[in-house]
């Protein structure tokens, strides 16, 4: 099989992914967050001018990888209903988010409720530690993801400028949002936990430990993906 670059690789697997409708707005920059969630095998990176296709393939399909991908793409669809009849996979996407997604999720992107009011107080205080540990290996994510749009050459000169620009524009957006997502997950720690414990104070004490594993876990992705 003819070998491509990584960024055409990603872009392909992105856009035949994410073909259908999504309630959140998706453009090419959201496209970019949402592969960078899974995007922290330094190997591979390493690698990847001669990396083919079905070894992308294969790198998503590793356990840890898909299962984050999986629970972050999911939760493009999240709805309030959905999550709170569903407390497993609550808990797995606050991690999973506040692990991968640099974008701090106010709201659900399925139907648009607020955060506060969907999640425990224990998922809630677990996105944004996790959100906190993980701002550097997101935006160390980010960029690498950032860096394969320069892999690809234009035929034309203009291209060449549009995909550079494309970086440096990508570049201030991941800056922008590691900065008011952290500033946002700072102060959720403490509204956020009293909104949810108001909410759903019974559900709050039932994820304590189910969760706990999973969120000592975040603190050990925080060092191995940066």
């Amino acid at each position: 099989m003819k070998k491509l670059s990584l960024g055409i690789i990603f872009l392909i697997f992105l856009l035949s992914g994410c073909s259908q409708a999504i309630p959140e707005e998706v453009d090419e920059y959201r496209l970019k967050q949402l592969i960078a969630a899974t995007f922290h095998d330094k190997s591979l990176e390493a690698n990847f001018k001669n990396i083919t296709i079905n070894e992308v393939a294969n790198f998503l399909l590793e356990k840890e990888q898909k299962e984050r991908f999986l629970y972050v793409l999911g939760g493009q669809y999240a709805t309030k209903d959905e999550l709170v009849s569903d407390p497993a996979f609550m808990r797995q996407l606050s991690l999973a988010w506040g692990e991968g997604d640099l974008k701090y999720h106010v709201q659900l992107p399925g139907d648009k409720q607020q955060l506060t009011t969907t999640f425990s107080a224990t998922t809630m205080t677990a996105y944004n530690i996790s959100y906190l540990v993980n701002i550097p290996a997101k935006i160390a994510a980010n960029y690498q993801t950032n860096k394969l749009l320069l892999e690809y050459k234009g035929e034309e000169v203009l291209e060449d400028v549009v995909i550079k620009g494309s970086f440096y524009y990508f570049l201030g957006l991941d800056i922008f949002y590691a900065i008011t997502g952290g500033i946002l997950a700072f102060f959720m720690l403490f509204f956020g936990f009293f909104i949810g414990l108001l909410y759903s104070p019974i559900q709050s004490f039932l994820d304590v430990f189910p969760i706990f594993l999973d969120f000592v876990k975040t603190f050990y992705y925080s060092i191995k993906n940066f």
